[in-house]
């Protein structure tokens, strides 16, 4: 679809590229939770992650507060296909790949928009979650040198995202 000037941009395609610049936007703006903000959430995570063989990280925010929850953020863990979101931001609504992973244990309905990502000991999810009041949680959950197989690597992202989507959504 060409626009009237014939530069051939169309507005989705706009909306792609101004979605993606400000993404990285919103992350500098954003204040850090404090330990005292997520005590309940760190013991309920740190339980998720224990019986994980390998590593897990995470980041969080609630789209409409700006406070930032992570975990091993300053580690690098392997994409895996999640590069892609802002390229496929418009498309993630439909994706059915990853059922065990976000949206494994949010309450049935949850809109979720997201792109899974798997290669070797590395099983990632990162996308848009909405809240119970209508505000957006912004996730991605990684985990990486991990021996521990497919399906609990997919629980502890499901279970860290409900722990996340429970935190958010009070």
């Amino acid at each position: 679809m060409r626009h009237e000037n014939g530069r051939g941009c169309d507005a989705t395609r706009r909306k792609l590229i101004l979605g993606a610049l400000a993404l990285p936007l919103a992350a500098l703006l954003a204040r850090r939770a404090s330990a005292g903000e997520t005590a309940g959430l760190a013991a309920r995570v740190e339980a998720i992650t224990a019986p994980l063989v390998g590593r897990l990280g995470f980041s969080a925010q609630r789209l409409d507060g700006g406070t930032v929850i992570a975990l091993n953020a300053d580690e690098r863990f392997p994409m895996a296909s999640l590069f892609k979101i802002p390229i496929v931001l418009a498309a993630l609504r439909r994706v059915h790949t990853g059922p065990g992973r976000i949206k494994g244990l949010l309450p049935r309905g949850t809109p979720v928009a997201h792109k899974t990502g798997t290669i070797g000991g590395v099983a990632n999810d990162a996308g848009f979650v909405t809240l119970p009041d209508g505000g957006r949680m912004a996730l991605a959950v990684f985990t990486k040198s991990s021996s521990t197989p497919v399906a609990d690597r997919d629980r502890a992202i499901a279970e860290t995202a409900r722990a996340l989507y429970d935190h958010f959504a009070t």
